[in-house]
This record gives C-alpha cells, structure tokens and sequence, in this order.
C-alpha cells in the first residue's frame, strides 16, 4: 500500500530515530542516506526518510541540505497532506534563516493557502519577509494579522514585543508619522522603556506636538 512502510525500513527509521535521540546526527544521517538510495522503497516510505533527514540536518543547523531535504518531500507521490503542509511550513522557516526571503514567502503562503487557520507565528515569519524585501504594505497587512489573531487566541495572550516593534518599523520606514506615534504609544504602554519614551518625543516633535512632548 501507498501509505505503508515496510518493517526493514521501519526498523532502520527506529534506528536514525534513537541516535538522533541520542545526538548521533551523524550517524542517523548514514542510515537516512543508506535508506534515501534504497531500491523499490515506496513513495510514502521515500517522503518520511526525507522529511526525517530534513529534520536531523536542520537540527545540525545545515539549512542548505534540509531545504534539499524537504524539497524531496515534496516531489514524492502519495505523500500524506499532513507531511505535505509540514515540508512547506518548514521550508518556509529554512529560506527565512537563510535570508533566501521570496522563497519564504512562496512556501509560506502556500502553506496558508492549505490550512484553514494559519498560525500568528507564520503570518509575522511573512511580515518580516515582506520587510527585509521592502515591501512595507504586504508585511503592515501580515503585522496586523499577526497582532489580531494573538489577541483573538487569548486575552492573557501578550503580543511579543518584536511584533509591535516591526510595526513601528514598519510606519517608519513608510514615512507615516502619526501611526508610528500610535505604535509606539502601544509599545511603550505594554513594554515600558526609555528609548521609546525618547523615540517618542522626537516623533512628537517631527508633528508639532510641542506640549505633549514634554509630559
């Protein structure tokens, strides 16, 4: 059957699976690559010696030979979708580190295209691609995604610092002063901090805001 592993190569996935256990990446690496050239290995069989030698080189942080990995993964035929949406969602991650940006965000979006609720952690990955690309308004749209789905998910739920400053960044960099103001007033309401108190007074300063600058 498609969605079936035999019980040799059961057992030599066992095996990379207990010295990966024991951070024997190498040597789960050797059985991997034994069972990645193996004969008459099925697709579904082929996609999770992939997926798992994805997951062992990106543990290894050698992020070139998990995107070749994962890419493998997703080549295979009757690959179950749930392994499909993890190689893309992975993939994502692996461009995102290696600063390879548009490919992020095709893997990303595809991702999202497939899953009915897209995590926040994903739409602030593609907020921050959209950044580093200058592509202000894409990420600005993702950033406020991002934000109101944190806040949806739970009202203890705080919205991690780094979001509400790419928001910020983000209003800068597109000159739009008065909702940089506005971000900032959020940031520092939730993150007390000096330098926000004097990025905001020189914005308010930037505005006219004379007297407010000075409470």
């Amino acid at each position: 059957a498609s969605g079936a592993i035999d019980a040799k190569t059961f057992k030599q996935l066992t095996k990379a699976q207990n010295y990966v256990a024991e951070e024997a990446f190498d040597d789960a690496l050797t059985v991997l690559d034994k069972l990645s050239k193996k004969k008459n290995l099925s697709s579904y069989a082929l996609a999770q010696v992939w997926n798992y030698q994805g997951y062992v080189y990106a543990t290894k942080g050698q992020y070139a030979n998990a995107i070749q990995s994962y890419q493998q993964v997703l080549k295979q035929k009757d690959v179950p979708e749930a392994l499909v949406l993890n190689a893309r969602y992975v993939l994502g991650q692996l461009y995102f580190q290696s600063e390879a940006y548009q490919d992020a965000i095709d893997s990303l979006l595809m991702w999202v295209d497939e899953v009915k609720s897209p995590s926040a952690i994903a739409l602030i990955m593609l907020a921050q691609a959209y950044y580093q690309l200058s592509n202000y308004d894409v990420a600005l749209d993702f950033v406020n995604k991002a934000i109101d789905k944190q806040e949806a998910n739970s009202k203890q739920s705080i919205v991690p610092e780094s979001w509400l400053q790419l928001k910020a960044a983000l209003y800068f960099a597109k000159q739009d002063i008065k909702n940089t103001v506005a971000a900032y007033e959020v940031l520092l309401r939730h993150y007390p901090n000096p330098q926000y108190l004097k990025q905001l007074a020189g914005l308010y300063g930037e505005l006219g805001l004379n007297r407010k600058r000075l409470t």
